[in-house]
């Protein structure tokens, strides 16, 4: 069994490296990836303040004569050696974090005596595969935050080492911080002796990263205890309307991601109170985070295995091991081999539908970036609508990029700005918004999100720069107004 247990492992890690590599992400597509982005270009520049690497796109926060980012510097300065050679490789940071995390989940298996081919539910985690393949912090949050339940949760604890991992999983994602006081908390009372000793280890693990986040706290907002996300305050304009409708959703989703996810809460297959109260906590605060209320983010806000709840799809997969091994342990040791060719053949089929649909949606937003590369010179000013601004990550070039009001923009701004404006397929601008203005369009198609984008430079000049940089006539029309 363990033999067998051994290769649906290796062979789920070779398909998830196999098909990553295959379908290689050809750019970002979230606004936080390109908020991120530009937080790794300015550390690269030595500095932690965006106005200082001269980045301004006017989204950012201005907070005492600085634009700071709400993003973690420390998960940037992962990025940077990337960013210094080619900055696509960022995305293997998230991806081999991916794989750091199965090979934790394959050795917390072990320890229980469940076979390595239960790593399926990890593979087959949805929300997990989608974030693998984009910049964010999560997955290596969430990862380090596995490790450090991994090392306290065993025969031999390991609290100093666990304490470090917890530390750094909030260095990578604040939002990790009150998950991992709640694993480190339950463990310590829920431990039988040397309480004390065990809870000053922790401490003593985490002590370099609290340090290290209240230095950059006091260097960024200049409050230790403060952040930008508190300043932000996303949680603070969560008002309660849709409560009910949304922690239901959220717990119900951890059945879907990952599967049997629910076994999390029943202390039989946890085998921890710690484990069930922290996944409750995790999924509770998800709920009500400050889109959720009243759906601000559209689909994003329901999709099961969202990012803040990646925490708890970790840690309610050993659980769902247990539980789905003792319901199917008949069956599994009767044909161990059909169940195992059954969950790669399930992981490949998905991870590959999933891969090629996520890759068309990022060609769609290559061919945005590419024409406002092309179209658009560096450094002028651009005026733009709101979900534009994620298109001018520094890694494509530096604009001074303000945003586009409902009406046109000013007469001194229409002569000397150029102004990107991106909509739904056949969606017009605002009235007025074309007036005097040669307009380049182009088109951004995938299955599963399609835009228009529209670019217009100083009166007369976008059609003359586009014939001058060669833009190709597949991509663009130009249209005079």
């Amino acid at each position: 069994m363990r033999e067998t247990g051994d290769r649906t492992f290796w062979a789920l890690l070779v398909v998830f490296a196999s098909v990553f590599l295959v379908c290689y992400p050809v750019t970002y597509a979230i606004e936080d990836e390109s908020g991120i982005l530009s937080l790794t270009t300015a550390f690269g520049a030595g500095t932690v303040f965006l106005d200082e690497a001269g980045i301004d796109l006017g989204v950012d926060l201005a907070w005492h004569g600085h634009v700071i980012s709400k993003f973690s510097a420390f998960h940037a300065a992962l990025l940077v050696p990337a960013l210094l050679t080619w900055w696509r490789l960022a995305f293997l940071v998230t991806a081999g974090f991916f794989v750091a995390g199965a090979f934790v989940f394959r050795d917390m298996l072990r320890r229980q005596e469940l076979s390595a081919a239960w790593t399926a539910l990890y593979f087959l985690n949805p929300g997990l595969l989608f974030y693998s393949r984009t910049l964010l912090s999560m997955v290596p949050a969430s990862v380090m935050a596995l490790l450090g339940a991994s090392l306290m949760f065993r025969a031999r604890p390991r609290p100093l080492l666990a304490g470090a991992a917890f530390g750094a999983a909030v260095l990578l994602h604040v939002w990790l911080a009150p998950v991992a006081a709640a694993i480190a908390t339950g463990w310590w009372i829920e431990r039988a002796r040397w309480r004390i000793r065990d809870g000053l280890w922790v401490c003593a693990g985490a002590l370099p990263g609290a340090l290290a986040l209240l230095v950059y706290n006091w260097t960024t907002v200049g409050n230790p205890f403060q952040n930008a996300y508190t300043i932000i305050g996303h949680w603070g304009t969560f008002e309660g309307a849709h409560v009910g409708e949304f922690l239901p959703f959220y717990a119900a989703s951890l059945m879907v991601t990952p599967l049997a996810g629910w076994a999390a809460v029943r202390r039989r297959w946890s085998q921890s109170w710690t484990i069930s109260g922290t996944v409750v906590l995790i999924v509770a605060l998800a709920s009500v985070y400050y889109y959720r209320d009243g759906m601000g983010y559209g689909i994003a806000g329901w999709i099961p295995g969202q990012r803040f709840l990646l925490p708890a799809s970790l840690l309610a997969g050993l659980p769902a091991a247990q539980c789905l091994s003792s319901r199917l342990a008949p069956w599994g040791r009767r044909r161990p081999a059909a169940l195992a060719v059954s969950s790669i053949a399930l992981f490949a089929v998905g991870f590959v539908g999933l891969s090629v649909e996520h890759q068309r949606f990022l060609r769609a937003h290559l061919a945005i970036q590419e024409a406002i590369l092309a179209n658009v010179p560096q450094e002028s000013l651009v005026v733009c609508n709101e979900n534009v601004f994620k298109e001018f990550a520094p890694v494509h070039g530096r604009w001074i990029v303000r945003p586009l009001g409902e009406d046109a923009p000013s007469v001194d701004d229409r002569r000397r700005a150029y102004a990107v404006w991106v909509g739904a397929p056949g969606q017009q601008p605002p009235r007025g918004w074309q007036i005097d203005r040669v307009l380049t369009v182009v088109e951004a198609r995938s299955r599963i999100w399609s835009r228009d984008v529209w670019i217009a430079g100083p009166t007369g000049r976008s059609s003359e720069i586009a014939r001058r940089r060669g833009v190709p006539a597949v991509l663009t029309g130009e249209h005079q107004s």
